[in-house]
Formats: structure tokens, C-alpha cells, sequence
């Protein structure tokens, strides 16, 4: 059965979806829900070492600004004139590296030393213990989500074995 072009992109892009789209569903609630002091002690609490813990942590505050940094670029360039789809960069493709991707690249270099310096003098470092106000803990609620997601699993599995 020959499927076609059509068919092999519509596949393609329904597999692609289906693969990545619970991820960044995922990434996308664990980034704006949770606070950095937070997932650090979270991450104590399960002994996950610092040396894991730390870039995960810069990572949370670092792409939540790199959104809001490509954003700021964008509302600049339309400012002066300038989309990303206009004639003159459909005449000129590495127009949009020129207006688009050189400022926001050097902008995250900034960035990058900026979190960096900050969370040393936060004191997050791999020898220090911290400490956390916060209390974490399984509750209710963690109970109730990992047993619906172990009955989705068992659920799953019962099916594929029939």
C-alpha cells in the first residue's frame, strides 16, 4: 500500500507529536510551577547529588529568561521595521541569523554568566549542604497521583499482552 508524501508527513508529524508533546507538557509545568529553592530541596530530600541538582536548577531559571530575552528581540525588530517573514529577508535568508539569532545568542552568553554568578553567591556549590525552609514531603496528593499512574501502566500493559 502506497501511502505517499502525504501520508509518510501526516505520520511523521502524529509520531512526533505523540513523542514530544507529553515531554514538553512535562517541562513546560515543572518550569512554571516550581521554584528553584524548592526543586533543590526536593532534589536533597531524594539524595540526588549536587553536582546533578545545580545545572538543572540554573536550568530552570536560564530558559524562562531566554523566552522572555527572544520576545524583548522580537518587539525590537518590529519596532524598526523589520519581520521575520518580510521581503527582505525572504530576498536575504541570513538576514533573520543577523536580526533574530546573533542578538539573542550573545544576549544568553550574558545571561549564562549572569545565573552563574548568581548562584554563587547564593552559595550553591557541590561541597555545601543547603538548608530549606520549605517542607517537602509525599502527601496525599502524590499518593493518589502515583496510584492512577501505576493503574495506567498496569492498564497498558494488560491490554498489549491480550
Amino acid at each position: 500500500m502506497d501511502v505517499g508524501l502525504a501520508g509518510t508527513l501526516f505520520v511523521s508529524t502524529m509520531m512526533l507529536v505523540s513523542h514530544v508533546m507529553p515531554i514538553s507538557v512535562i517541562f513546560y509545568y515543572v518550569m512554571t510551577t516550581t521554584k528553584v529553592n524548592e526543586f533543590m530541596a526536593g532534589m536533597s530530600k531524594m539524595h540526588i547529588p549536587n553536582k546533578v541538582t545545580i545545572p538543572l536548577a540554573v536550568m530552570i531559571r536560564f530558559f524562562p529568561t531566554v523566552f522572555d530575552e527572544a520576545r524583548d528581540i522580537g518587539n525590537a525588530m518590529r519596532m524598526r521595521g523589520i519581520r521575520l517573514f518580510s521581503l527582505r529577508t525572504l530576498k536575504n535568508p541570513l538576514a533573520i541569523l543577523e536580526y533574530r539569532l546573533i542578538p539573542l545568542l550573545v544576549s544568553l552568553t550574558k545571561i549564562g554568566d549572569e545565573l552563574s554568578v548568581a548562584a554563587t553567591t547564593r552559595g550553591l556549590s557541590p561541597e555545601t549542604r543547603r538548608s530549606c525552609v520549605v517542607k517537602i514531603g509525599f502527601h496525599v496528593q502524590d499518593v493518589a497521583v502515583f496510584v492512577y499512574c501505576i493503574a495506567v501502566v498496569v492498564l497498558f500493559c494488560s491490554r498489549s499482552v491480550t
